[in-house]
């Protein structure tokens, strides 16, 4: 683990801490943060055992000790909202770790082709990695089952990231098109903007961002019951039985509201976003919400299913 990242980090934490405006341009590190504090909460509120025994695991994690602990007594909050903060710090874990021996990329998405209609037939679309986001949580689930320590703790990291991510509508398609032949990855390579003046950005990073802009803890903490209060669970299917499921749920998702079927119009030049539709922001941005309410009820579930006796 390379510790001078860390270091960094916990140093600009505490500026964070004291000022409460941290900003992150971008299921962006903020929103997993957002889907772990839903998870605690959801968890807690059925089995408050379970989630103290995902806690004890957490510590194991070798960001515990020299990271994590320091930047939570940075916040002053009380004794027994550690747990809480260790959930947030897990979930965007995988995010931190990048460039490192810890980094996986692609078991971050899938990726599966959505190929708009209207298409000429040479249009080939690739497939999806054959390792996966997919593959990825089946196999730290059994990690974290067979595991112990340092291994079991960042199997446990990556279960809730990855479970964030299967949730992200446009971490389950990419789009072939004439003007994407190689496919625009997930929509990284999608340019829009919201107005004829705005600003350019990709229709990744803007799915990514609709969560929540900020790191600072008090606000992931705020965003998180905010969204626990408007969307209530009834409405929405939890089952953890089978995870292709919510990847399926997620492209389709991506294919009817992120692409609009192909009627979202994407450029392939970074400098030149084409012009999103009226309403469209608004619209996605409840259909995230909705998802990260999900991914952190479907966290909590797979948790308690891992941890019961």
């Amino acid at each position: 683990m390379h510790r001078v990242p860390s270091l960094v980090r916990s140093l600009a934490f505490t500026v964070v801490a004291l000022a409460l405006a941290a900003t992150c341009a971008a299921w962006n590190k903020p929103g997993h943060m957002v889907t772990g504090a839903i998870a605690y909460a959801d968890l807690g509120a059925v089995d408050p055992a379970a989630r103290d025994e995902v806690v004890a695991a957490l510590k194991e994690h070798p960001e515990y000790l020299p990271t994590w602990k320091p930047m939570f007594a940075s916040l002053h909050w009380p004794a027994e909202d550690e747990g809480l903060f260790l959930f947030m710090e897990a979930a965007r874990w995988p995010d931190d770790a990048r460039d490192t021996p810890d980094d996986h990329p692609t078991w971050h998405y899938i990726n599966r082709p959505f190929v708009p209609p209207g298409q000429p037939g040479w249009v080939t679309p690739n497939d999806p990695p054959s390792v996966n986001v997919l593959t990825a949580i089946r196999d730290n689930r059994a990690a974290f089952e067979t595991g112990s320590g340092v291994a079991r703790s960042k199997a446990l990291c990556w279960l809730f990231h990855l479970v964030g991510d299967s949730h992200q509508p446009l971490h389950a398609a990419t789009l072939f098109s004439t003007r994407h032949r190689d496919g625009d990855r997930g929509g990284t390579r999608y340019y829009v903007r919201s107005s004829w003046g705005g600003r350019t950005t990709s229709l990744h990073a803007l799915w990514d961002g609709f969560l929540i802009g900020s790191s600072n803890p008090q606000k992931v903490r705020n965003r998180a019951t905010a969204i626990r209060a408007e969307v209530p669970m009834t409405a929405l299917p939890v089952g953890v039985s089978d995870e292709s499921a919510w990847l399926d749920e997620s492209f389709a998702l991506a294919v009817s509201e992120g692409y609009r079927n192909g009627d979202v119009s994407g450029s392939a030049d970074e400098d030149n976003g084409r012009v999103l539709p009226a309403g469209y922001s608004s619209g996605a941005s409840r259909v995230a919400v909705k998802r990260a309410r999900l991914a952190g009820a479907r966290l909590a579930e797979l948790l308690r299913e891992m941890v019961a006796p």
